[in-house]
């Protein structure tokens, strides 16, 4: 006797075993990514973490020259 004996089974049995291994997997990466951080290495690329950098400096930039700005109008 087997417990598949429809293709409908036997796709539903698949979509579990799916969902389960993402779910699995998920959690894997979830403990490495921990584990990593608490080590204090990171999984970001030289690219990734230029981008970053680059976009802090922007915020910062923009707020500064928000801050003048505002310095300007009150001085007049």
């Amino acid at each position: 006797m087997t417990y598949l004996n429809s293709a409908e089974d036997a796709c539903n049995a698949m979509i579990c075993l799916i969902n389960q291994t993402t779910y699995l997997l998920d959690n894997q990466i979830r403990a490495v990514e921990r584990q990593l951080n608490e080590k204090g290495i990171s999984l970001e690329s030289r690219e990734q973490k230029a981008k970053r950098i680059l976009t802090q400096e922007w915020q910062r930039e923009q707020e500064l020259n928000a801050m003048i700005a505002r310095a300007k109008k009150q001085d007049l």
